[in-house]
């Protein structure tokens, strides 16, 4: 199959429980040998940790949230 990419945002740049989980996504993804392209808010501890296995980008993301 032809060059895989995946662009992924994420909400934090931490060392907790969601964080550890999306960096065992992006492994995954990589050994499925994807192209990973990553969106974080700022810079943090993440960033060692995934430029071993993807892009990383910083951009300023918007809070969602659901309306009642």
């Amino acid at each position: 199959m032809k060059n895989k990419k995946i662009l992924i945002f994420h909400s934090s740049n931490d060392l907790y429980g969601a964080s550890k989980i999306f960096l065992q996504i992006i492994q995954i993804l990589k050994n499925s040998e994807y192209e990973i392209h990553v969106v974080l808010p700022s810079k943090g501890p993440l960033d060692n940790l995934i430029n071993q296995n993807a892009h990383v980008c910083y951009h300023s993301l918007g809070v969602l949230r659901k309306m009642i």
